[in-house]
């Protein structure tokens, strides 16, 4: 090789043989490389040939001498020194990707920052030429997964070449494809670097053409990249909005419906959109967000990820959008039943009972949605959650809070059984201020509940309990009007009940209320007279 280079041509007829001798081959690699390196004349024929035998051998032992051999160096330093050479590069940029992709310890040799760059100003000279940018892309994808290789390609202008390239190529599926791919790469740099080099517009602009035919991995690329980035400022937000990735979300939903793990990250894209903006908001009520979300969620019930997605998203939705509309909404698809479906169905998750309720206390304001919902039956179904996640706070504020909210107009709907568990949760969270005022108001309820009035054990247990809330919340004046308020209504229902009541020291505990706090004295005083009565 060194003394008659142009014999490098009759290397590539050699192909063949040197896949079966691959010791041959091990024998002349340091004099091709030697040739391809300092004999121009044949620098191309020899980067054909070794850009042919990295593409297609399987032999191990040619791979490992060909990396040892320092072949990603020698190619490196042909690059550099050909940078507008077109034919030589895309035969060198194709060696580097063979190698990155499919080489052992290839990936390793490659992902070096020096590389990076050289591949950086490759491209950055020749973004019309298809073959070098696929190439480049393929091997960014694969080795930069390091935090000093993804910073290099983050630093400007380079993501604006990926920009310029999806404009050139936005009807070239694959090269759309290695772009999705680079936008989530880049996701741990500061978003300037996807959203000033307009990168993420030509992503979303360009999947929108190529949706159904698309790879699933490319789909949930692109929901992975908008969940990711919802979460960030809000000229990243507004950013998304102008590249209406809401309308891209929803659009995915539905061209790759029975795909779980694209969902899972499609209504997380839509949750963290939806979370803090009133235009996407708006957009996503007017793009048929409603439907689309009842149609995901009926077709991943068995999925954890999709409803507490999806559940988090109403739950946020109808606190913060205008009510009339979300109620019309949800009259209008199925998402009540889903609610119901999803606690059915993942019993043991505790987030979902958290969204659930927060929805339910939400729709609650309105009377007839309310009626609905204890219909569907709901209260006892939230119960069911308080009985398995009795020791999770979160969970017992939001099964408390809704609780109230859906029986306070009609305490009947509760029986003596979810009456005990809600005692018992009382006893335990009697320390916590928050939780006790909730379920003091929840006994101020029930006690003109039937059920109650005619279960004396109910009844007296109350009364226990609320004098022990009252003591553990002594220094708080509103729970402790809570407290004398559900003792005067139980004082009223029986004369039992103001026996339990003296023979307990209710009469220390209001009138030490009273002591510390003199706006209660008119109610210390009228219970203390219905206490006199059966004293």
């Amino acid at each position: 090789c060194q003394s008659c280079p142009t014999n490098i041509a009759t290397l590539v007829t050699y192909q063949s043989t040197c896949e079966s001798e691959s010791r041959k081959f091990s024998n002349i690699l340091p004099c091709l490389l030697h040739a391809v390196l300092e004999h121009q004349t044949v620098t191309s024929t020899g980067l054909g040939f070794l850009a042919c035998i990295t593409a297609h051998t399987q032999s191990d032992t040619i791979k490992r001498k060909l990396v040892d051999s320092g072949l990603v160096n020698a190619v490196a330093r042909i690059i550099s020194t050909n940078l507008s050479n077109a034919r030589i590069l895309e035969k060198a940029c194709g060696i580097v990707m063979n190698v990155s992709c499919s080489f052992p310890r290839g990936h390793d040799v490659v992902a070096n920052d020096g590389l990076v760059k050289i591949f950086i100003q490759v491209l950055s000279q020749h973004l019309n030429n298809r073959t070098i940018v696929w190439c480049v892309l393929s091997t960014f994808v694969t080795v930069c997964v390091t935090v000093e290789s993804v910073l290099a390609i983050a630093q400007p202008p380079t993501p604006s070449y990926f920009a310029t390239v999806l404009e050139t190529f936005k009807s070239d599926a694959e090269i759309v494809t290695k772009c999705i791919a680079l936008g989530t790469i880049l996701l741990p740099c500061p978003s300037s670097a996807l959203i000033d080099s307009k990168l993420v517009r030509n992503i979303l602009s360009a999947f929108q053409t190529f949706s159904p035919q698309l790879s699933p991995k490319a789909a949930q690329d692109v929901c992975c990249l908008i969940a990711e980035l919802s979460q960030q400022n809000t000229e990243t937000q507004e950013a998304l909005r102008e590249a209406e990735a809401v309308q891209v979300t929803l659009l995915t939903i539905r061209n790759y419906l029975q795909d779980a793990n694209i969902q899972v990250e499609s209504t997380r894209a839509l949750w963290g959109m939806c979370r803090n903006n009133k235009s996407a908001q708006i957009l996503f009520e007017k793009s048929g967000g409603f439907v689309v979300l009842d149609q995901v969620m009926s077709h991943h019930m068995e999925n954890l990820g999709v409803q507490r997605n999806g559940c988090g998203l109403i739950a946020h939705l109808v606190r913060t959008a205008d009510l009339s509309a979300a109620l019309a909404n949800l009259e209008k698809s199925h998402l009540l039943q889903n609610f119901v479906a999803a606690l059915q169905a993942h019993p043991n998750d505790h987030a979902l009972p958290v969204s659930v309720c927060a929805t339910l206390s939400a729709l609650s304001c309105n009377i007839p949605m309310r009626s609905l919902i204890r219909k569907k039956g709901c209260v006892a179904l939230i119960i069911h959650s308080l009985h398995i996640h009795s020791k999770k706070v979160d969970v017992v504020k939001a099964v408390v809070r809704c609780v109230n909210d859906l029986i306070m107009d009609h305490p009947a709907v509760m029986g003596v059984t979810s009456s005990g568990i809600l005692l018992e949760c009382a006893k335990r969270y009697l320390s916590d201020l928050k939780v006790t005022g909730l379920f003091l108001k929840t006994f101020g309820i029930l006690v003109q509940s039937p059920e109650a009035i005619d279960n004396e054990k109910l009844q007296s247990d109350m009364v226990a309990v609320t004098l022990d809330a009252m003591r553990a919340c002594k220094q708080h004046p509103a729970a402790q009007m809570a407290g004398i308020s559900v003792l005067i209504a139980l004082a009223r229902a029986s004369m039992s009940n103001r026996a339990v009541m003296n023979r307990i020291g209710a009469l220390t505990v209001v009138v030490s209320a009273m002591e510390l706090h003199s706006e209660l004295v008119e109610p210390v005083t009228e219970l203390v007279g219905l206490l006199a009565v059966e004293s």
